[in-house]
């Protein structure tokens, strides 16, 4: 489709400026021929006699084949927002006058989502065995348990693997006697929770409502109503028999780890009002000195943190992974697979240069070694990420640093005017 195109604007602006009253009649002459009983013949007589006009109409001999020429050669500039943050100002007025003015830092973007969690502690019960993770040692509810498995832990240098491998034959003893094997532990696991409106559960979800009594109660309306919600909350659900406490939204587990909290709690200091960071400002790879590289996805919430701290937001050096070789922001312009010997500031190049022109959708990194990288060709308007997509290289999408370094990206930057500056 032609809208899926970016340079359609462009071909819209030539075709409105070449416009004339008389290629209007002609075209409306040819929608008013082709009708009757024979349509199809009709149809193709009249575009034939209403092409030769719009030809003789032509401003300048060639023009289809020099308007293709020059459109093909348009590079689409991409906004990128740049500032994080930015100055604010408060006035309080009394009647027309100006009493008090307050600055403040305002950021230029979400810093986190709009959903706000709470996080309980709940008991949880796990097998001693080779596939026990050392983290959840401080987890043990048990100060007399969590000691017996540090000790085991410290005398094969901290590797469940090893410390518990045939733990059948092994096992951490727990009485005096030498006789009761300690098979399971109890750990506190913190869990990041939020009200849910009840109309939105069916029985797979119950495993996690966190109040029993309620998760019954909803159990058995459900099952009384085919597991249809529609059907099953048409009508309230009371929390008690005398039908005083309406149930509208369910406390349950949100499944999210990684949240950070927006306040602590007074006098106790205590983390409270959890919330998911919005998108990431930018992707950094850095590289160590034997060339190993690493990668940080910085959060918007941390750039805002940076500036406000009046450090700089990219940070050209890391202090476990070394110096800085390139950043991936929203809307950074990249060439992927262009001929190295390509001179792209040339403007003869400028259609060979489109067919590689990328600019940055998304970027994370799950690991410093994991990334999310995907790129969207400049001219595309639709986000699409199907099979066709892939083959035609409208995106890119990369998983790992020794992919991205594959195909070698060079990060290019373009004026208002589609031109590339320079390469960086």
């Amino acid at each position: 489709a032609v809208d899926e195109d970016h340079r359609h604007h462009a071909v819209d602006a030539v075709i409105i400026s070449f416009t004339r009253q008389g290629i209007i009649q002609s075209l409306n002459s040819l929608h008013a021929r082709t009708t009757g009983e024979d349509k199809a013949a009709t149809y193709i007589e009249a575009k034939e006699l209403s092409r030769d006009k719009i030809e003789k109409m032509k401003p300048m001999p060639h023009l289809t084949e020099r308007v293709k020429e020059i459109i093909s050669g348009i590079l689409i500039s991409h906004r990128q927002k740049r500032k994080v943050l930015t100055k604010g100002k408060n006035e309080i007025k009394k009647g027309k006058e100006i009493i008090h003015t307050q600055i403040t830092e305002v950021p230029r973007g979400q810093l986190h989502k709009e959903s706000v969690y709470g996080k309980i502690k709940r008991y949880d019960v796990i097998p001693i065995n080779v596939r026990f993770k050392k983290e959840n040692v401080n987890l043990i509810a048990n100060d007399y348990v969590k000691d017996l498995v540090q000790v085991r832990l410290d005398a094969y240098n901290g590797d469940p693997a090893v410390a518990f491998k045939s733990y059948d034959k092994n096992p951490i003893l727990l009485d005096e006697k030498k006789q009761r094997p300690l098979l399971k532990v109890a750990i506190w696991r913190e869990e990041f929770v939020k009200k849910y409106p009840i109309g939105g559960f069916k029985l797979k979800d119950l495993e996690d409502v966190i109040d029993a009594h309620i998760r019954e109660k909803i159990k058995q309306r459900l099952e009384a109503n085919d597991d249809d919600p529609k059907k099953a909350f048409k009508e309230p659900l009371y929390f008690d028999d005398a039908q005083m406490q309406p149930i509208l939204t369910v406390r349950a587990k949100a499944g999210l780890s990684d949240l950070v909290p927006l306040h602590t709690q007074a006098g106790t200091n205590k983390e409270i009002d959890f919330v998911q960071m919005g998108s990431n400002h930018h992707l950094a790879i850095y590289q160590k000195e034997d060339g190993t590289k690493k990668a940080i996805a910085v959060s918007f919430w941390e750039a805002v943190e940076r500036a406000r701290q009046k450090q700089s937001v990219i940070q050209t050096e890391h202090p476990d992974y070394g110096n800085l070789i390139q950043t991936y922001a929203i809307n950074d312009m990249f060439l992927i697979g262009i001929d190295p010997t390509v001179d792209v500031f040339e403007n003869k190049n400028a259609a060979l240069v489109s067919k590689y022109l990328y600019r940055v959708q998304t970027s994370s990194a799950e690991s410093s070694v994991t990334i999310d990288l995907k790129f969207r060709h400049h001219l595309e308007t639709q986000l699409k990420d199907d099979e066709t997509s892939k083959k035609l290289l409208k995106f890119w999408r990369f998983k790992s640093i020794g992919a991205l370094d594959k195909e070698k990206p060079i990060k290019v930057r373009l004026n208002n005017l589609g031109k590339i500056e320079r390469i960086i």
